[in-house]
């Protein structure tokens, strides 16, 4: 017995008998309405950083693309994303959430960044990551280049989301790169590159925490809270703050779909090209 997933198949226990057939176990049950025929299954990308380096990423292309797109930065760093439901179940919730904004027109990059896993020793240790000059940031620059040149992206229309590490990319980008990222989705994100350049924080931004973080500590994002309504009271800004909960929004179910639902529609809300 094992488990087993794919790009439109969760998570699941496949059962191997000794003649080698597989079944599926009959636990956990995936429910009639789940829409495996609507999914998108995403292609594995090469493209350069922003400093000519090498950067990864999984590309969700829809079938019917409206100009908008979407950033992906995954959290750790030294984690990586897959072109399928992720055996981290939290990852598994964040693929989910690109196959929704994709479903809604939008071409989504997630980028594997530099400092990442399964990309090789030089990779994961590239120099000037985070605190140091955040060197990951190259990377989804270069995913911006990569998008911009695809005739189904508009360039005015893109966004940005991420969870721990990804969310102070996704704090990050908008504030060095307004004039790219037209509004940003930070879950759980460390905020303080974002307050060292709030000044250019332009565009909308929605951050969820829980005050019981045990990885990032939630003041955080009281404080970029702060530094936006003494420094950029002219930016919207949405937060949510979940009493007792942990880094991932995930000890009760409604926090998990409350969180994943609101940052999914303050990001099609800011982007005016999206499907119905």
């Amino acid at each position: 017995a094992y488990v087993d997933a794919g790009w439109d198949d969760p998570p699941a226990i496949r059962i191997k008998d000794p003649e080698g057939q597989v079944t599926r176990a009959s636990l956990p049950k995936l429910p009639e309405s789940f829409p495996a025929k609507h999914l998108i299954e995403p292609q594995l990308v090469e493209f350069p950083a922003a400093d000519g380096q090498r950067a990864y990423g999984q590309l969700f292309v829809p079938e019917d693309p409206t100009g908008c797109s979407v950033i992906f930065p995954h959290g750790g760093p030294r984690r990586a994303m897959l072109p399928g439901f992720h055996y981290y179940d939290t990852y598994s919730v964040l693929y989910e959430l690109n196959q929704y904004l994709a479903s809604h027109g939008c071409v989504v990059l997630s980028v594997d960044y530099r400092g990442g896993i399964m990309h090789g020793y030089d990779f994961r240790n590239a120099p000037g990551r985070g605190g140091t000059s955040a060197s990951e940031y190259r990377d989804i620059l270069g995913g911006v280049n990569f998008l911009r040149a695809r005739l189904d992206v508009d360039p005015d229309e893109m966004a940005i989301h991420g969870l721990s590490w990804g969310g102070y990319i996704a704090s990050l980008a908008v504030a060095r790169n307004s004039d790219i990222f037209r509004v940003s989705f930070d879950i759980a994100g460390v905020h303080d590159a974002a307050i060292a350049e709030i000044d250019g924080l332009t565009s909308p931004i929605m951050v969820v925490h829980g005050d019981d973080d045990r990885n990032v500590d939630f003041k955080d994002s009281v404080d970029l809270a702060q530094a936006l309504a003494t420094r950029r009271p002219e930016t919207k800004f949405v937060q949510r703050a979940y009493p007792n909960e942990m880094h991932e929004i995930y000890m009760t179910h409604e926090h998990l779909v409350d969180t994943y639902n609101g940052g999914a529609q303050f990001l099609l809300d800011h982007l005016p090209k999206v499907g119905s």
